[in-house]
């Protein structure tokens, strides 16, 4: 198991961390994130533009980071 922190959407500009535990299944792997950054749909999101789809809170989509398998 692995701690680490992330930032998820509660509403127009308003971004806070959580804390939370990973344990991946079987057929998942960790990474180690060493950069991550924002998308387009990401800055909607921050700016209020939200699509009706969209339940908050949210974590953002992490499709926009690199790093190496644990």
């Amino acid at each position: 198991m692995m701690r680490t922190r992330a930032a998820y959407f509660v509403g127009a500009g308003r971004i806070f961390l959580r804390e939370l535990d990973l344990k991946p299944a079987g057929d998942q792997v960790l990474v180690k994130i060493h950069q991550a950054s924002i998308c387009g749909t990401d800055k909607l999101l921050f700016n209020g533009e939200i699509p009706s789809e969209v339940k908050l809170p949210i974590f953002p989509w992490d499709h926009e980071g690199g790093g190496r398998r644990r």
